[in-house]
């Protein structure tokens, strides 16, 4: 793709601005080296990681169930304002916990 093609395909994709003041050819450019490599002492035993404090387990109440009861709440609403407060006081949505 020549450089004129380039440029038509910029203008047809909304291109409308060149950020530098000069171009700059990354290809050119050196690579940076990796970042160094923490080395792990050979031999003796280490100790292992802390494990992390167990929490309390909730037990799980199984998604069919909770999708039941929410359209059983969903269906005894009569009016927005008492559909607003069944999705307000409905617990078995996760995102909410």
């Amino acid at each position: 793709m020549g450089p004129a093609a380039l440029l038509a395909w910029y203008e047809l994709a909304g291109v409308d601005e060149a950020i530098g003041e000069s171009p700059v050819n990354r290809f050119a450019r050196p690579a940076t080296p990796p970042p160094p490599v923490a080395r792990v002492a050979a031999g003796g035993p280490q100790d292992p990681a802390p494990r992390p404090a167990a929490t309390a387990v909730r037990a799980v109440t199984p998604p069919a169930a909770l999708s039941e009861e929410a359209a059983a709440r969903a269906a005894a609403s009569t009016t927005l304002d008492e559909l607003r407060e069944a999705i307000a006081t409905f617990e078995g949505c996760s995102l909410k916990q």
